[in-house]
């Protein structure tokens, strides 16, 4: 049987957190973002600071360096954390993008389904905030959610080459835009070639590009995904088709 305190502490990290009256304040991560290098135990035990929440040190700029954070109450500490830093860390969450629209800029997201730091669905609730404000056609901006991706691509049991080798993530097989995502973004800037699929890849081990290719799967611009065709092999992406539902 499984442990209760266990199964609490998991259904936490599910629902995210919530204050005093039972009411969700954040977005919670989505089951298969358990395990790996860079995921729930990073949250729980990070390297830097054994025993302590991750990125604490980010509270002392509000509280000081004495702050304990085991006396943080989330109701009566949270309104105080966001009035000081919510300025100059949530504008990427709650910016206007109208100016950068009107000169032409383009916008590519990537996000890892089991990123542990920047929550998934935060990621897709700022598209989804685009779609909104701009039409569900808008052309600027595109979103790819990888899965088994983590934070920024350090680690994970998912795909994660194909943006750019100067990134910290593997390198993509080949540097044309149909492999990586920053020459698709150049594409559609220079070219007006606007992004349908971006061909991510696993590496054997996901560790070296160099014991080779494991798998290969297409990316969807969000809200698509990627759906099998029914046959042919799995781990080839020319078997799969991006699409809003199961063709």
């Amino acid at each position: 049987m499984p442990d209760p305190a266990e199964v609490a502490t998991a259904n936490a990290f599910y629902s995210g957190p919530t204050d005093h009256a039972g009411k969700a304040t954040y977005y919670g991560w989505p089951p298969g973002s358990e395990t790996g290098v860079l995921t729930w135990a990073f949250l729980e035990t990070p390297l830097n600071a054994p025993g302590e929440p991750s990125f604490d040190g980010l509270f002392k700029w509000v509280f000081g360096p004495e702050w304990n954070w085991r006396n943080f109450d989330l109701d009566r500490d949270m309104p105080q954390v966001d009035a000081k830093l919510g300025p100059i860390l949530n504008g990427a969450v709650t910016g206007d993008f109208t100016r950068f629209k009107a000169r032409g800029g383009k916008l590519i997201i990537f996000q890892g389904w089991a990123d542990p730091i920047v929550a998934p669905y935060q990621t897709v609730a700022l598209y989804e905030k685009l779609a909104k404000e701009f039409g569900p056609d808008q052309d600027f901006a595109r979103l790819f959610m990888a899965p088994g991706l983590t934070h920024c691509g350090l680690g994970g049991t998912g795909l994660n080459g194909f943006e750019s080798a100067q990134s910290s993530m593997l390198p993509p097989p080949s540097d044309d835009a149909r492999h990586d995502l920053f020459v698709a973004l150049s594409a559609w800037v220079e070219d007006k070639k606007t992004p349908t699929e971006v061909v991510a890849t696993s590496y054997v081990d996901n560790k070296d590009a160099s014991k080779g290719i494991a798998m290969q799967r297409p990316l969807c611009p969000y809200p698509q995904k990627a759906w099998y065709k029914g046959e042919g092999d799995p781990n080839d992406a020319s078997n799969f088709v991006c699409a809003s539902k199961q063709p």
